[in-house]
């Protein structure tokens, strides 16, 4: 867990690639924050939530980065990344979901988050 005042984001250009990160396959999951560092909203949440309902941000780690979508000054599309569990501003984590593995290699992740930020 850590604070968000520990946030860092993180530039993919600078993401180091090993060989583990292109042979075989890598988790993914969903990680999940409520909105905002507010017990009212984890309340609010909690009651929630076993409805499918409640008032969440989540963004998707893969290959040691979380990957989300926000509005960013230094970013015109708003997708950045940076360490999970950790996104600036998204609020208390919650959650972390596997959602499955992919069998992409990092760089071919990085190549595909490239072209939707370009869309």
């Amino acid at each position: 867990s850590c604070s968000l005042s520990e946030a860092e984001v993180v530039d993919s250009a600078a993401v180091e690639i090993t060989e583990e990160d292109v042979l075989g396959k890598e988790p993914v999951r969903l990680i999940v924050y409520d909105v905002a560092v507010d017990k009212r909203v984890e309340f609010v949440n909690q009651l929630f939530r076993p409805a499918g309902a409640g008032m969440y941000h989540a963004g998707v780690e893969v290959f040691g980065l979380e990957w989300s979508f926000g509005c960013r000054a230094d970013r015109g599309s708003g997708v950045f990344s940076c360490t999970p569990r950790c996104s600036p501003n998204a609020g208390k984590f919650r959650e972390a979901i596997l959602l499955g593995y992919t069998a992409l290699s990092n760089p071919e992740v990085l190549d595909l988050l490239e072209s939707l930020e370009n869309e």
